[in-house]
């Protein structure tokens, strides 16, 4: 499967210094999409969040994608 995939950068966190919930964005998509998830990067940055590199590192995980192409979602799933 060729998909384009879209990440944010994500910082590795020893978990000793971990002072809040962690989080794995992945972005699938356009540049709207990544601007997008980087806003919720800053909102969950300031409220505490760190974020994982790894899916399994995590707390929470958040998958932000568009279903207004019908090509988009499909590569997604």
């Amino acid at each position: 499967m060729n998909h384009s995939l879209l990440k944010i950068e994500q910082e590795e966190v020893p978990p000793a210094e971990l002072s809040g919930r962690r989080v794995f964005i992945e972005t699938y998509g356009c540049q709207m999409n990544l601007s997008d998830s980087e806003l919720v990067t800053g909102i969950l940055r300031a409220s505490n969040y760190r974020f994982a590199s790894r899916l399994e590192d995590a707390d929470v995980v958040l998958l932000n994608t568009c279903a207004i192409r019908e090509r988009a979602e499909e590569r997604v799933l």
